[in-house]
């Protein structure tokens, strides 16, 4: 166990948050910013509850990009954030 959750959890854990990434990419694709809001602050509560503090703050700058309407900055968050889950599943796994 790790902090008080199995490598399954961690796993499953980093599996959803992989899933949010598509998420946000496939609604930043379609134009969908209003989606790519929600799904950032989904993203930025998923971080804080579970002591990701970088993935919640990743979920906090794209939900602001797409409140402002600002496609290039969510865009560049949405980057940001899969480089962020790369290196976490390299880590843990």
């Amino acid at each position: 166990k790790v902090d008080g959750a199995s490598v399954e959890e961690i796993d499953l854990y980093l599996h959803e948050r992989h899933n949010d990434l598509a998420g946000l990419r496939f609604a930043l694709e379609a134009g969908d910013l209003d989606s790519v809001r929600v799904l950032g602050q989904a993203l930025e509560r998923a971080g804080s509850e579970q002591g990701f503090g970088e993935l919640a703050e990743l979920g906090r700058e794209v939900a602001a990009a797409a409140r402002r309407g600002d496609a290039p900055a969510a865009d560049q968050g949405i980057a940001r954030l899969g480089d962020f889950l790369r290196e976490v599943k390299i880590v843990v796994g």
